[in-house]
């Protein structure tokens, strides 16, 4: 050990130093005891009795102007979105929007009431132009309202309707009428948080859903100009002659159908669709033209004269059966009528048909029949038969007469093909 003071050494034990009589401090004794007795202890801390002066806290940052003006402008914003947000939900609510729908149908104005209006998912036959054309024949003459009132709103369905009572007067009438206004909860938000309501339609009297149209099977149809997609057939009712179709909603108003048959034949008609009512496009000879009329009596004509002349020159099933075949022909009806008229009129030895000719074809009907064109008609013929007479000999005797039967036509690459024939003439008098 040395002396703090000058650098001597110190003797053990001792509490002065020898050299300038400075104390020798206590812990350094204390160590030395310690050492001394061999003592294991916890090292004594000498006590600071001197008091530590408590640091000042440090004085508050004031806040800068930017801060100030950073904070206010927070809450204007947070106060201007909660606003605003009121503001749009109270815009979108049922009330509003029935209130809105009133004023819109109190102008009358259809382009406004449309937007309105819940038509489903599948507005393609109730469009905005369409309701315009509807609104502008229907609903352009109602008397003018000069007053509305609403009621409060009633919910239902847990939420997902909303029912609203119009009450209202008209320039025409001197009581009150009033009307239930219903509105749906659409599945999308306006701007992703507000509930989006529209006018139900179900009870409309002037909208029919699942209208139902059928035509000939492989037709195009047209519902006022706009063709008709195939997706709107419905497989299950569909039969192997008629194709239905289910149109989602239309318009209760006069409506073009027009059914492009593959028979050839284009059927117009004009319906007011009904919630009950089937439209059934059907051959009639109101529509068709003059020129469709004549193309249908010359093809009657071509192919009666055909059959009776093969006969006469006692041509066989299997000689002419090419000249009547087509692409996908089912020719086993086709075959057996024409056996049956060579068997009746070529293995006929008593009375032979020499000469046959058509004069005249009268269609009386048209009508399909298993996706065929079947007609209704009358013809008028001229003939000649010869016979051996017991008294003269050979004689020949020509007339002209009329029967009626029913043909039936496949239509295939645009050219009518005989399939069938309900009746043919196999007697011809040698009398008359």
């Amino acid at each position: 050990m040395f002396c703090g003071e000058c650098g001597a050494k110190l003797e053990k034990g001792a509490e002065f130093c020898a050299e300038c009589g400075a104390r020798v401090p206590k812990e350094e004794s204390v160590k030395k005891t310690k050492q001394k007795d061999e003592v294991v202890a916890e090292p004594v801390v000498e006590e600071n009795t001197q008091t530590v002066p408590a640091t000042p806290p440090k004085p508050k940052k004031p806040m800068s102007k930017s801060m100030k003006i950073g904070l206010i402008v927070g809450a204007v914003v947070v106060v201007a979105l909660f606003a605003g947000y009121q503001i749009l939900n109270g815009q979108f609510s049922p009330s509003n929007v029935a209130s809105e729908f009133m004023n819109a149908w109190v102008a009358k104005d259809a382009d406004k009431l449309y937007d309105y209006y819940n038509f489903g998912d599948d507005t393609t036959f109730v469009s905005k132009e369409k309701f315009k054309n509807y609104f502008e024949s229907e609903m352009s003459d109602t008397s003018e309202v000069t007053n509305y009132q609403l009621s409060a709103v009633r919910y239902s369905n847990g939420g997902l309707n909303a029912t609203i009572t119009a009450a209202y007067t008209t320039k025409d009438a001197s009581k009150a009428s009033t009307m239930d206004i219903t509105l749906v909860k659409e599945k999308d938000k306006k701007l992703l948080l507000f509930d989006s309501w529209k006018v139900a339609m179900d009870s409309d009297e002037f909208v029919v859903n699942n209208f139902e149209v059928r035509v000939p099977k492989g037709s195009k149809l047209y519902l006022d100009g706009t063709e008709v997609d195939t997706k709107y057939i419905n497989t299950e009712e569909s039969t192997t002659s008629l194709d239905v179709y289910e149109i989602p909603a239309i318009f209760e108003v006069e409506t073009e159908i027009k059914t492009e048959t593959p028979m050839g034949i284009t059927i117009v008609d004009k319906e007011t669709p009904t919630e009950y009512d089937v439209y059934t496009a059907r051959y009639s000879l109101d529509q068709l033209s003059e020129e469709q009329v004549k193309v249908l009596q010359d093809q009657v004509k071509a192919d009666i004269n055909s059959l009776y002349k093969n006969v006469i020159d006692k041509k066989t099933w299997d000689n002419v059966k090419e000249s009547y075949n087509y692409d996908g022909a089912d020719l086993s009806r086709l075959k057996s009528d024409y056996d049956s008229l060579y068997r009746n009129i070529a293995d006929y030895d008593y009375t032979v048909l020499t000469a046959f000719n058509v004069t005249k074809v009268t269609i009386n009907s048209l009508d399909d029949e298993d996706g065929r064109l079947s007609i209704s008609v009358k013809i008028d013929y001229d003939y000649t038969v010869t016979y051996d007479s017991y008294l003269s000999g050979a004689e020949t005797h020509s007339s002209s007469s009329n029967y009626s039967t029913t043909i039936d036509y496949d239509y295939v690459d645009g050219k009518y093909h005989l399939y069938d024939l309900s009746y043919n003439l196999s007697y011809f008098s040698r009398y008359s």
